[in-house]
């Protein structure tokens, strides 16, 4: 960061970002960008015009004085000359509380108007809400108005109009002023019509409202002076009260402890939780920069909002105004940690971009509870404030003081994760598979869900024939409903389960995750066979894998996709930094706020963004907009999706040796909309005809699956992404004369519950419980085999190991506990599997797990009477 940024982002970029905010929720309720316009104008003008009015008064003041001192000035300078004129005119100025800085008070309107003018061209001008609208003669409010076309060359109207009415604004506001102050109106009205002449229209009809207003204002102002006058004729002016020197100081100390708190509960404290929940998660893996850096932003920009521009409007009020100022400040202060603390996990897993998993759902009861809290935590920062004086303030100091403090323990722990980072980094993968020796590949598909396996293949017939050979285990379970839970027995067997995992209570749970990973790895090596891991989840308990953990394994090749296989990565990867810094910060406002107003600032997911999604080669994240529609890419998702589809270039073929290659991939993890019928990423997405169209899809021998909700959508094109992209590997390995030498296990980790079967749907003492997200994909395609399969047989994704070895591994054994990898006995009776939101790794628990609740399961996972509840432990 720069210091012209730095400045920028202190002073300019508060009133941006408010701007945006109010634009984008006007025009979401009025529907009417012209409108959003002229609303904008109007409350921002209002909402400024004390702070004009207080900047008018003192201009006219500096007017007066040096009105005053004028003649005596003219004789001293006339009179002296040298050094004995200067030394006389300083004692002059000190005698008359006068310096010559102070003609800057004289232009102090113009001084304010400054930031306010850049910001709204910034943010009108790069706003693709003005993209292709039209205001009554105006075509396009994003380009030049063109009006009036004279002799072919068009001819913008709205600048000349602005420029008339700032004209006539001076005239009227330039009334009885010296001829110096009313060439600098005029010469201001000549720069804005050079400077705007070719701006965006609707960038100039926003400053023509604004120069409306500034004209009505001007008018009341002339007739109110003129009112001053005749009353100083008529009677003396009552001589003003003089402040309570001892209220005034308690008020300005309030004021900025309050001010301080707020910038940075909003601008350090959320920003840094958000990133140290989960570091590597937000990090840019093709910079590599630390994320403890985009704290800059929203602390530069709560310090801008909340010190100086808040301090400004202070600095600027009557002593009754600050006095109700530094009071409303100290009720904010309590409002924002409120809000934040009993709503702080009330809308459940996001992604990197702040957008959640599922849209919350923002009910009217907690909206009454909420205010009915406030009102509560109002009430009593009143009483404080009236009976306690000095304790406010304190209170408001010590909590900046410990927002320092947690937050600095908060960027000490995304340092700590983002130097593991480092050990992520590899080249592009690849692996082998031979024509004359066996090859057996696992595809771990990350959230993959089993139960939509039977409408994939009835919406593509074609996927059928390109699984030639698999069998489908419909009544597969898993023993988590996240990674971190269900991901160890799918790579080490049932010595990982949840359960098996706590009863060794002594190990680290880092170390039991990083031995499950080398588990297939260190058996088939053992046997001869090469062997190759690409993205080892969660390696070293680290978002992006640590290679490290294997270091000193030979004979494994391991590699991270990362964001290898991207398209236009610079563009997108710095336009992901730049929404990011706003975002959070906009993500603090949302946590902050009551509420009733909550759903409004997060904007479905795109915090009242209308810039920095104009550009495709920009795009980084995906806004998503009902069950068909949605613009942008997603970064993430487009990584690892890219990464899936490009397998068929990770893959060498060789004429003989044994392979065993293990790929993890998250494409069917993280929500992205797709373009159907083909189910790939686009900028713009509208799959609102296909959707009419082919609703038929969903309905397999009778049984229909539930399509209603955004994210039931979505993780249907995720998973037919997903199947579309390995089949054309698939059929690359039949080209390429491999598909029958090789065992390929198509597995996930866990699923996710995103209520389409009734049937899996129950109460537990009030709580939803879908055990949809348990039934992971598991498909196996053997040597030789053929056709499509379905089996009911009852398996679980810890019989991975078990299926990989088979037939090729004689007595499999994990080489760590020695237990056989194949035993059917340990799938007989009840499984237990564990049902907790704890899917953060640096959260959930240190050697075991963290109490949750369990479930135990019979053989039959799609019977919900085969489903008990076993209590929290």
């Amino acid at each position: 960061m720069t210091f012209l940024t730095a400045l920028y982002t202190l002073i300019i970029y508060p009133i941006e970002l408010l701007f945006e905010i109010v634009f984008s929720i006007i025009s979401g309720l009025s529907g009417n960008v012209a409108v959003s316009i002229i609303i904008l104008s109007l409350v921002f003008n209002l909402v400024v015009l004390p702070l004009y009015r207080r900047a008018d008064k003192i201009q006219e003041e500096a007017r007066e004085k040096e009105i005053k001192l004028a003649p005596v000035i003219k004789h001293i300078r006339q009179s002296f000359k040298g050094d004995e004129r200067f030394m006389i005119l300083q004692t002059y100025y000190r005698q008359n509380d006068y310096s010559p800085l102070n003609v800057l008070k004289s232009s102090v309107s113009l001084l304010l108007q400054i930031p306010f003018f850049i910001a709204a061209y910034r943010m009108l001008s790069g706003c693709s809400l003005l993209s292709g609208v039209s205001a009554g003669p105006i075509r396009d409010l994003s380009a030049p108005d063109g009006m009036l076309v004279i002799g072919g060359i068009a001819v913008n109207v709205l600048p000349i109009l602005m420029t008339l009415i700032n004209i006539i604004s001076g005239i009227v506001y330039g009334k009885g002023l010296p001829l110096k102050s009313k060439l600098q109106m005029y010469l201001i009205a000549a720069v804005f019509l050079v400077f705007l002449y070719n701006s965006p229209a609707g960038l100039v009809f926003y400053w023509t409202l604004n120069n409306i207003f500034s004209l009505v204002k001007n008018i009341v102002m002339l007739v109110l002076r003129e009112k001053k006058k005749e009353g100083k004729a008529s009677k003396e002016k009552k001589a003003s009260e003089k402040p309570d020197r001892a209220a005034s100081f308690r008020s300005n100390v309030l004021l900025t402890a309050s001010a301080v708190f707020l910038a940075l509960f909003t601008g350090l404290f959320i920003p840094s939780n958000v990133l140290s929940s989960s570091p590597q998660q937000f990090m840019n893996r093709y910079t590599m920069s630390d994320p403890a850096f985009y704290l800059f932003y929203p602390l530069l920009t709560g310090i801008g909002l909340f010190v100086i521009w808040t301090g400004l409007f202070y600095y600027l009020a009557s002593p009754k105004g600050r006095s109700l100022m530094s009071k409303v400040m100290f009720v904010l202060c309590a409002g924002a940690l409120l809000n934040n603390t009993l709503y702080s996990n009330f809308f459940g897993d996001m992604v990197e971009t702040l957008q959640y998993v599922l849209s919350p759902k923002f009910a009217v009861d907690d909206m009454i509870w909420n205010a009915v809290f406030l009102l509560f935590a109002t009430a009593v920062c009143i009483l404080l404030i009236r009976y306690t004086k000095s304790f406010p303030a304190v209170l408001a100091g010590c909590g900046a003081v410990a927002l320092i403090l947690i937050s600095c323990g908060n960027i000490v722990k995304i340092n700590e994760q983002y130097k593991l980072a480092f050990n992520s980094y590899s080249e592009k993968p690849s692996f082998e598979l031979s024509k004359d020796g066996q090859n057996v590949v696992v595809i771990m598909l990350d959230r993959a869900i089993g139960s939509m396996v039977p409408y994939l293949m009835n919406e593509k017939p074609e996927l059928k024939e390109s699984f030639d050979g698999f069998t489908w285990y419909r009544n597969t379970l898993s023993y988590g409903q996240s990674t971190n839970f269900a991901s160890p027995a799918l790579y080490g067997g049932y010595d990982y389960t949840p359960e098996k995992i706590n009863e060794r209570s002594s190990e680290l749970l880092v170390d039991k995750q990083n031995e499950c990973l080398k588990v297939m790895p260190t058996v088939f090596s053992k046997e001869g066979w090469d062997c190759t891991f690409i993205n080892p989840t969660y390696a070293g308990y680290s978002w992006i894998p640590d290679l490290t953990v294997f270091k000193d394994f030979e004979g494994l090749n391991v590699y991270n996709t990362g964001y290898h296989y991207l398209p236009d990565l610079p563009e997108k990867c710095a336009n992901l930094e730049a929404a990011l810094c706003r975002n959070l910060y906009c993500y603090s406002l949302f946590k902050s706020c009551p509420v009733v107003i909550q759903p409004l600032l997060y904007d479905k997911g795109k915090y009242n963004m209308t810039g920095l999604m104009t550009g495709e080669e920009r795009s980084s994240f995906q806004v998503v907009s009902g069950t068909s529609k949605a613009i942008g890419h997603y970064l993430s998702f487009e990584s690892e999706y890219y990464a899936l589809k490009s397998m068929k270039s990770m893959t060498k073929i060789s004429a003989s040796g044994n392979n065993m290659t293990i790929f993890a991939n998250k494409s069917t993890h993280d929500m992205s909309m797709l373009q159907e019928p083909e189910y790939e990423p686009r900028y713009f997405v509208d799959n609102t005809e296909y959707d009419k169209t082919h609703k038929d899809r969903f309905v397999v021998d009778g049984k229909t699956l539930k399509m209603e909700t955004t994210a039931q959508y979505v993780f249907y094109e995720m998973n037919m992404g997903a199947f579309l992209s390995v089949a054309n590997w698939l059929d690359y390995l039949k080209e390429q004369g491999v598909y029958d030498n090789t065992r390929i296990i198509i597995v996930s980790d866990h699923a996710y519950g995103v209520g389409q079967f009734e049937e899996l749907i129950f109460n537990n003492d009030g709580e939803k419980f879908d055990a949809q997200g348990f039934i992971p994909l598991l498909m196996v395609k053997d040597f030789g085999s053929k056709g499509f399969k379905v089996s009911d047989e009852f398996m679980t994704n810890a019989d991975t190991p078990a299926l990989a070895t088979q037939g090729v591994i004689k007595n499999a054994v994990n080489p760590f506990t020695g237990n056989p990898l194949s035993d059917p006995d340990r799938k007989k009776g009840p499984q237990n599997v564990i049902f907790s939101g704890a899917w953060d790794v640096l959260t959930n628990g240190t050697n075991t797990f963290d109490k949750a609740q369990w479930y135990s399961v019979k053989d039959d996972v799609w019977k919900r009477s085969n489903w008990k509840y076993e209590g929290v432990h």
